[in-house]
């Protein structure tokens, strides 16, 4: 990936008008984080009998980064590589009761946040069917600005959930990371339109389309799974994808 950024001042005075191309995309993503909702909020992992209030949470949502490079060397097909970063997070405030056994001591109250952080990185192959290449869609004076292509994306991901507990009494964090790893498969499609033709090509866009990506168990560093041996969890991030997508080439 730091290869193709490096390269793209050079790609993009390429000679060969149309083959070589950059794309940037940011834009909503939609979870199916089910298993991971239910441990989350489970009271026989969150100690929940120290907790004065519990409510739900849940990662659902989230946001995703992705850049492609592809090559075009057919007039209907590109190929490329692609790399992508997503994340979603969960927060709940703690109010942890600390009871004095003394009866003439008042409870302390720890005022505190937990969070539930997911990531996950994605490394693959892109390729894309150029509809805006069609001889129709081309000898069409409206159609002919508009850039129209079908997306598929595969590729193999690395992911990571963080939980943290944090005490504003003392700054004091508690901290653990699990991950996990899976592959992904995406598709979607992308209309945009032609903001610049020469001496280089841009267009801008939206794009809308779908994601598969549901990891394996999630794993500390030391090998135990999250929460328990008995009761693993992985991380889907798969469902809707939308956003905004700029592409720029030669």
């Amino acid at each position: 990936m730091i290869f193709l950024i490096v390269q793209i001042p050079f790609f993009l005075h390429s000679q060969e008008k149309g083959t070589l191309k950059f794309d940037l995309d940011v834009g909503f993503r939609n979870y199916q984080m089910d298993e991971l909702n239910q441990r989350i909020n489970d009271t026989s992992y969150i100690e929940s009998f120290l907790y004065e209030e519990l409510i739900d949470v849940s990662i659902n949502k989230g946001i995703g980064f992705g850049l492609f490079a592809t090559y075009q060397p057919f007039k209907l097909f590109n190929l490329g590589l692609y790399g992508s970063f997503q994340s979603g997070l969960a927060e709940r405030d703690l109010r942890v009761i600390l009871y004095q056994f003394d009866p003439f001591t008042s409870n302390d109250t720890l005022i505190g946040k937990r969070t539930n952080e997911v990531y996950s990185m994605i490394f693959g192959i892109t390729s894309e069917f150029l509809i805006h290449n069609l001889d129709f869609w081309k000898h069409s004076t409206f159609l002919s600005r508009i850039e129209s292509t079908v997306k598929l994306n595969g590729g193999y991901s690395k992911a990571k959930m963080f939980w943290s507990d944090q005490f504003l009494v003392n700054n004091n964090t508690i901290k653990r990371i699990y991950k996990s790893n899976g592959f992904h498969l995406a598709a979607s499609l992308k209309l945009g339109f032609t903001i610049l033709k020469n001496p280089i090509f841009s267009n801008i866009g939206f794009s809308m389309g779908y994601q598969y990506l549901q990891t394996s168990n999630l794993q500390s560093v030391e090998g135990a799974f999250f929460p328990e041996e008995s009761n693993k969890t992985n991380l889907d991030f798969s469902g809707i994808t939308a956003g905004l997508y700029l592409t720029v080439g030669k």
